[in-house]
Formats: structure tokens, sequence, C-alpha cells
């Protein structure tokens, strides 16, 4: 089989055409799902085998030096290959492009604003406090130190006297879906946590460091210290820096863990994993399948969370539906499994009602949902199983 004759088989199933889809596109479909539970990319070499083991199976009567020409084509049309993995992208990334570049006259969509949870704070007696519960500027008294709270989105600890015992103190900061929230620190950080996150943190820093414990995603403006260096943990990796800005994602929902660098530099070890990294603003440290790497961040991307967008560049409809889920408190279903590899474009608000955002994913191509209470079922538009 040809790259061309694939690309187009590829093209004609995921717009609905149920005869495209054999052996072989199955082998092809099976390994790119394959790739996705590994949150890895696809081996040109690989996929090919697959492939090709597929054709043999079904085509016994396929002669020696036939198979012979076709492996002999294999270096020749890797960069194809690739555009062939890539096929079910090319089709879907225009249509975005034109959600996100709509004529500024168009009638805006009205802004629904998603009701937060409750924000959970735990106090080293560990005693809980619902944040929001509490009265606007409210004070709680912690150890040596002030906790002043605004109910609406922000606490912030103020520092009152050494403790006396010298005893470290940690607070743990807990963020449930549909929520954000921004706490500052005792020594004047401050951190944008993200929905379903958690953050646990001294009241006060002593030692010879500032160290604190992440789940989920933060953004941290770090107050600057030439003394006690600040150290994020998460899972175990840990982001150093003395006075900077960066985002820490953590989910590990895809596998993998980054920290990307707006500001200053910061450096980048994690447990298991040989070597470091120093970063550069603009870039992320990847770790994955027990490796460190560097690339480059688009930071509008990465932080966009905490200026309350979603911003989608050339990504999955899986990769975007584990954001959907956090913020909305849904789950998705995948009735059909081709429907993960659709790829996105576009820009919208996170206040956006859940109905609002899946429309406007539906406007750009082949793609459908039914909403149901909490969970959302994903189909082709050519399902059949849509009129069930």
């Amino acid at each position: 089989m040809s790259t061309e004759e694939l690309y187009n088989r590829l093209n004609e199933y995921l717009a609905g055409n149920e005869d495209a889809r054999d052996e072989e596109l199955e082998a092809l479909l099976r390994y790119l799902d394959e790739c996705r539970g590994k949150a890895c990319p696809p081996d040109a070499e690989k996929m090919w085998a697959r492939i090709e083991e597929a054709i043999a199976r079904g085509k016994q009567g396929m002669q020696a030096e036939e198979r012979k020409t076709v492996r002999q084509k294999k270096a020749v049309r890797r960069l194809g290959l690739w555009m062939a993995a890539a096929a079910i992208a090319v089709p879907l990334a225009v249509g975005c492009w034109w959600w996100l570049r709509q004529p500024a006259t168009e009638k805006a969509l009205p802004v629904v604003v998603t009701q937060p949870r409750e924000v959970v704070l735990t106090l080293a007696s560990g005693e809980t406090v619902k944040v929001q519960q509490l009265q606007e500027q409210a004070t709680l008294r912690e150890g040596n130190a002030d906790i002043v709270v605004d109910t609406a989105s922000f606490i912030a600890y103020r520092r009152t006297a050494a403790a006396a015992d010298g005893e470290v103190r940690y607070n743990v900061l807990q963020v449930p879906r549909s929520s954000e929230f921004q706490i500052q620190l005792a020594d004047g950080t401050l951190v944008w946590l993200n929905s379903a996150s958690e953050l646990r943190y001294p009241v006060n820093f002593s030692g010879d460091e500032r160290r604190v414990f992440l789940k989920g995603e933060a953004y941290f403006e770090v107050a600057r210290d030439t003394i006690l260096p600040f150290r994020v943990e998460a899972s175990g990796m840990v982001v150093e820096a003395l006075g900077t800005a960066f985002n820490v994602n953590a989910y590990g929902d895809d596998g993998c863990l980054r920290a990307a660098l707006a500001e200053g530099k910061v450096r980048v070890t994690c447990e298991g994993v040989r070597g470091e990294c120093i970063l550069e603003p603009g870039e992320q440290a990847v770790v994955h399948e027990g490796q460190l790497s560097v690339e480059t961040a688009d930071l509008q991307d990465v932080t966009a969370w905490k200026e309350g967008r979603f911003v989608f560049t050339d990504m999955p409809l899986e990769t975007i539906v584990r954001q959907l889920e956090r913020w909305y408190d849904v789950r998705f279903d995948f009735y059909d499994p081709a429907a993960k590899y659709y790829r996105f474009t576009g820009v919208t608000k996170r206040h956006n009602s859940l109905e609002e955002v899946l429309a406007l994913l539906e406007e750009t191509t082949n793609v459908q949902f039914k909403i149901y209470d909490s969970k959302v079922e994903v189909f082709r538009k050519t399902s059949p199983r849509l009129n069930e």
C-alpha cells in the first residue's frame, strides 16, 4: 500500500466511509491507539511493520519480491509516512483555524460562569476550613502567621513572629474541579492553582530552602531570595529557582510531567531520572518514560488557563477533553475510538458553558457530543450509534 493510498483511506474513513476500513487500516488504528496510551509519537518503522503484517495475513499469496519492494521503499517514503500518520489532523486543523479567525462582527456567544466548588484549607492541626464559606476579609491564626482570606479567590500569609519552638507547620490548599485559586506564601511568592490541584507548603519558611509540594498544575512567581532557593516538588520532579516565574504541570494523565519557564532561570531534576537541565525563558522540561528532555514552549498556550482561556493548538481531542473534564467536572466516553485523533486549533473562554465549548468543537469537524448529567459521549457525526 502506498503512502498516498493510506492517506486517502484514512481521510475517507474519518469522513464516514466505513467501506474504507479494512485489515490494514485496522492495524494502523490499533497501533496509533497504543501510542496514545503510552503518550508517545508513532514510530514510522513500527507502524509500517504492523501494516505489512496485516497485509501478509490477508494476502497469503503475495509474492516475496513484492514484499521486498515494499521494504526497500520504506526509507524513501519515511517523510511521507509521518504525513500519513498525521492524516487525521489535516482537514481538522483547517476548520479550527476558521473558528479562531471568525470576523469580529460575529455575534459573541453569551458567557456562562461555572459555579465553583469548595476550596478547602487544611491547617497544621488537621482542622479543615471551607474558604469560600468564611466572611469576606477574614483572618485566621496559624502558629506564628496570620492568614488573610479574600473568600473570592485569594488568601495571603503574613508572618508575625519567629516560631518559638522552631517547628515547621504545613498547610494544604485543595482546589477542586471547576475552580481555581491564588495564594501568597509567607515569603511573598505568588501561586496560581489550576482546577483539581493541591499545594502543601510551610506556614513560614525556615532552614536552608523554601520547598513546597504540588499535585496538579500551578503557576509560580517566586519572591527573590539569593540565600534560600525555592523548590517545587511534584511527583518526583523538582524545579529549583531563586527568583523567577514558571508553570508546573504534574497532572500526569498523559504520562508526562512538565515545567515551563517564563522568566529567570530554573534547574529541573527528577527522582529516578539521570541528569538535570537548566531552563531559559521560553523552554520547558518534560519528564516522560524515565527521560528528561528540553523543548520549546509556547508560553501563551501553557499559561492560558491562568488568564481564563482554553487554548488548543493542533491538539488531539483526547488531550482536550482531559482539560474539560477537570474544569467542568464531567467524564468523556469515546464510542468511536477514531475521534480521539481529531485535532483542533482554537481559543475560547474557560467560563463559557460546557455546551458552548462543545458546540464550537462540533462546528469545526466531524464530531458530535451527547451530554448526560456528568457524562459526555463522543461520536463521529456519521456514526450509526447517534440514532440509538
